[in-house]
């Protein structure tokens, strides 16, 4: 049998942004943030907050409570600084 892979919160977004033909930019400024976040976001770089999964869900016309069950399956990169 094949390995099932999960498919991330980035994967999935950027999916849907490819499937509705947006681009970053696009993306970005129907959700009020910079490009940069975007990016950060679709590659999983970083945890968004549920404002940002908010603006996205609105943008993209997903279900919000669908990207925070994708959410919560997906690894993060850790934040923590070193001191």
């Amino acid at each position: 049998m094949a390995k099932q892979t999960m498919t991330t919160l980035g994967e999935f977004l950027n999916q849907q942004r490819l499937q509705k033909k947006v681009t970053f930019a696009e993306l970005a400024k129907s959700c009020s943030m910079a490009t940069p976040t975007i990016w950060k976001v679709i590659k999983d770089k970083a945890r968004p907050k549920d404002l940002t999964l908010q603006e996205l869900s609105e943008s993209l016309n997903i279900p919000l409570q669908e990207l925070f069950s994708i959410r919560d399956k997906t690894r993060y990169p850790s934040t923590k600084r070193r001191t």
